[in-house]
């Protein structure tokens, strides 16, 4: 793997993480190294330690990246929603995200990341989606299109949803499947219907006592 854009002074930290993602996309996560991607850049096996201290701050690095995408594309899914259904096109803008950059879906999702407070970046940015998805239950339960009562029932049954249907996509039992192409309108129905049933269900044990 090189790379084919040739390295400009003050751009390093881009085309370090532009790189990881190559090494992650050819080789899966655990290939990731600082050498690994300064080799491919072409610099000396210490530079990339001007940007990052070791292998999880690139990661978290690629996983922030991600995360700006995403905010964008869960922004732009609420600004075209009708009332009702901002939720189900925020869920397919998710799935779409996943199976279009993989490469930065897995980084973003990474247990080497997960510990609380190590990585406030990436934190940040983690948290700005979620807040989104947060603000999209609550205007759902104002507008009655989700049940009411605690809203971190519906932000857990949409967010898994959402997030089950992109890993079986890019690392389930449909991720090499050749009869499995993405179609957009295709999963953003599965995506959808799912969500909406999750939903009913929920109102319909909320309506029990349950």
């Amino acid at each position: 793997m090189t790379s084919q854009k040739p390295y400009h002074h003050g751009d390093l930290r881009s085309c370090l993480i532009r790189e990881g993602l190559a090494l992650i996309r050819e080789k899966g996560l655990t290939s990731l190294s600082l050498r690994a991607v300064a080799r491919a850049v072409g610099v000396s096996a210490g530079a990339p330690y001007h940007h990052f201290q070791n292998r999880a701050e690139l990661l978290a690095g690629i996983a922030a990246e991600g995360f700006t995408m995403l905010y964008q594309v869960v922004k732009e899914a609420q600004k075209n929603a009708d009332e009702g259904e901002e939720l189900t096109l925020m869920g397919t803008a998710y799935t779409s995200f996943a199976v279009k950059n993989p490469e930065h879906f897995r980084a973003m999702f990474s247990p080497e990341l997960s510990e609380p407070g190590a990585f406030p970046a990436l934190e940040e940015k983690a948290y700005a989606v979620f807040d989104e998805l947060a603000r999209s239950v609550f205007r759902g339960q104002s507008e009655g299109s989700i049940p009411e009562g605690n809203p971190q029932k519906y932000i857990l049954i949409a967010w898994a949803v959402a997030h089950g249907v992109s890993t079986l996509l890019i690392d389930g039992p449909l991720a090499n499947s050749e009869k499995i192409d993405f179609d957009p309108t295709l999963m953003g129905a599965i995506v959808a219907e799912t969500m909406q049933s999750v939903l009913q269900q929920a109102r319909k044990a909320d309506d029990a006592g349950l």
